[in-house]
């Protein structure tokens, strides 16, 4: 009887740590962050750049701060929104239907904001995320993954 009352005793504070860990650390894991050593405007115009160059679709890129405004909302300073694909690895995630539903995750998005005087470039973390699906699946977001390192590599 104290070992299942241990046992239990453990499983409930383990959940709580991790909850209580990924509710206070939850919004870093979740993206990866970077700063760029460029301002604002350098740093969209060379992803912009270094996506089209690795062969990526640009598909939008928004300029949140100027949508909002135009809306009569107050400013929100400097955001941009990227969206992104490759075709490519797309194809290959959608062409089979028990993985159409991962195209509400596309195109990739990409934010570009000042934030505390510097400029910030956040993504998802699909290294983080990757861990949650099938060999396939996940062989195809560490795709992903190395070339947006690579494209970020022009920070």
């Amino acid at each position: 009887m104290r070992l299942i009352f241990g046992i239990l005793i453990g499983a409930l504070l383990t959940a709580f740590i991790g909850y209580n860990t990924m509710m206070s650390k939850g919004g870093d894991m979740m993206f990866s962050d970077r700063i760029s050593p460029y301002s604002y405007e350098e740093t969209v115009e060379k992803l912009n750049q270094s996506f089209k160059d690795n062969k990526w679709n640009v598909m939008a890129v928004k300029d949140s701060n100027a949508g909002f405004v135009k809306k009569g909302k107050a400013p929100i300073g400097k955001l941009t929104n990227m969206k992104v694909c490759k075709g490519s690895i797309a194809y290959e995630m959608l062409k089979n239907d028990e993985t159409k539903q991962f195209a509400a995750m596309m195109p990739c998005g990409v934010a570009i904001f000042e934030k505390d005087g510097q400029v910030h470039v956040s993504t998802m973390n699909l290294r983080l995320m990757k861990e949650m699906f099938e060999p396939n699946i996940k062989a195809l977001m560490t795709t992903v993954a190395d070339d947006i390192d690579k494209i970020m590599g022009v920070l």
